[in-house]
């Protein structure tokens, strides 16, 4: 029997996703289960249950394999993505030690080793693994491997403690510029680490293993199915939008709002204001700027006016309808979208200006995507100026995109043509192209793009609400961090003080 389908599992923050694609880029069938909320502690700590990541995968697994018509020997391979920067403590059966530490996590270490360069302790303030050295020692000495969320399904599907080199991007002693482990010892010192307790890791599209008969008991998935290595999950995506050449950009729209660009040799930010990877395509390099928790946040605003479950569609569906009808600018109401502290706006807290009677949650609501959208320009900005590789259009993903309003905006804030392919599932559909270009199926990425990828709709950028929009970031989004740091910086020091004395 002809294989003609690929798996592409992407384990996000929020929900967990399994799609079986077939060589057109066309979903066959589905799979997905909603994760429970992390556990967000009095230290800054954020934390997901192992248990229910590997429940809602197994969930999202049986659903696909249920709903898939004929045969599954069609199957050919199956990849993984997740979210990145979120690490677990395992033993040597792979079993989960304690809860998983969200990439969301910000708890600090009070104990640094000052004979380490400022860099390096810079690092080890908040390096898991050595807060888990200081704070529990005992469950430190167990763990026998340290594990990214798709290493550890890796470990559940076919036994062995294998990842791929985009997963240890970010929180990992790992050399970005080699791609493979670090040889710096005063690294792994920092982030706590030893190199014996690291997985093994590969280039996006080369075998792991095959899936074992117990995890095929569990999961549905078919005995003996080749695992291929996927990649990060925005690299992933930005492979399943298609945008692979150097003038193309891609915008995510999920738990965190990015723009990805590619490069063909490793460029790091001088002051970190955006982040070097591992591109989805082996020998290729990726730059990210995030907007940490984007439409994390997004999801949260929504809820808080509960809206019901008569209203006939998602909050964010109804409140962008109500938004649709406001005025570039939201009528006076600008927000800095500053979720989480980051280098390019180091220390920051969110902002809302304008604000008054008239406004309404559509206002709001509206100014929370335009505020992303400066965000965003603004990292593009500093990228297209360190690299000197001018974008001439974006692509954009991620559940966001499934947005016309949203994806207008970003147009208009961007002022470039903004695409959207024929899925928002692009994390999946990259992953499961990883695995369709390993198996051969496709001979080249290139060939996998105009094979699966297919753009449906372009928004152009209305040149009045560029202006608008153009006057609002230069002389008002711009300004408010440089004016501010002051303030923040007392902010920190106030609620730091506060927090301490409520221990």
């Amino acid at each position: 029997m002809e294989q003609d389908l690929i798996i592409g599992i992407d384990s996000g923050t929020q929900s967990v996703r399994v799609i079986i694609f077939d060589l057109k880029g066309q979903i066959v069938s589905y799979g997905s289960a909603i994760h429970a909320p992390c556990t967000t502690l009095q230290n800054g700590g954020v934390e997901q249950d192992p248990t229910d990541i590997w429940r809602c995968f197994c969930q999202a697994c049986r659903q696909a394999m249920s709903a898939l018509p004929g045969s599954p020997a069609r199957i050919a391979a199956c990849s993984i993505t997740s979210q990145r920067s979120t690490m677990l403590a395992v033993d040597k059966n792979g079993n989960a030690l304690r809860p998983a530490f969200s990439w969301m996590d910000q708890r600090k270490n009070e104990e640094i080793l000052t004979s380490l360069p400022e860099r390096y302790r810079m690092i080890q303030s908040g390096a898991k693994a050595h807060w888990m050295k200081i704070n529990e020692p005992m469950v430190y000495d167990a763990v026998h491997c340290f594990l990214p969320v798709s290493g550890w399904l890796t470990r559940r599907l076919c036994g062995s403690f294998y990842d791929c080199e985009g997963s240890v991007a970010g929180i990992w002693p790992f050399d970005i510029a080699k791609l493979a482990w670090s040889e710096d010892v005063q690294l792994y010192e920092a982030y706590g680490l030893l190199p014996e307790k690291l997985p093994r890791v590969f280039p996006p599209g080369e075998l792991l293993g095959w899936i074992t008969r117990e995890a095929a008991e569990e999961t549905n998935l078919p005995e003996g199915l080749a695992l291929r290595a996927g990649s990060g999950d925005k690299m992933c995506e930005m492979l399943g939008a298609g945008a692979i050449q150097l003038d193309q950009g891609y915008i995510t729209y999920g738990s965190m709002a990015g723009l990805e660009v590619n490069i063909l040799k490793p460029f790091f930010a001088p002051a970190g204001e955006y982040w070097t990877n591992p591109a989805a395509i082996p020998g290729v390099w990726n730059l990210e700027f995030a907007v940490q928790r984007g439409y994390l946040m997004l999801s949260w605003f929504t809820r808080q006016f509960n809206l019901g479950e008569d209203i006939g569609c998602s909050g964010e569906e109804f409140l962008g309808r109500e938004a649709q009808a406001l005025p570039a600018g939201s009528d006076g109401l600008v927000v800095a979208p500053y979720w989480m502290p980051t280098q390019i706006v180091h220390g920051a807290r969110s902002v809302i200006m304008g604000l008054d009677d008239h406004h309404s949650r559509a206002h709001l609501f509206r100014a929370v995507l335009e505020g992303t959208a400066y965000a965003l320009r603004q990292g593009m900005n500093r990228m297209v100026e360190d690299t000197r590789h001018p974008l001439t259009e974006i692509v954009a993903g991620g559940g966001g995109a499934r947005s016309d309003l949203v994806m207008q905006i970003t147009a208009d804030v961007i002022g470039l043509p903004v695409w959207r392919v024929q899925t928002a599932d692009t994390c999946s559909l990259g992953t499961a192209m990883l695995a369709a270009v390993g198996e051969g199926l496709c001979e080249s990425f290139t060939e996998a793009v105009d094979r699966m990828v297919l753009r449906r709709e372009c928004f152009e950028p209305h040149p009045r609400r560029q202006a608008i929009y153009t006057e609002i970031y230069q002389k008002i989004y711009k300004e408010i961090y440089p004016s501010m740091k002051q303030v923040y910086d007392h902010f920190n020091e106030v609620f730091e003080a506060i927090r301490k004395e409520g221990e």
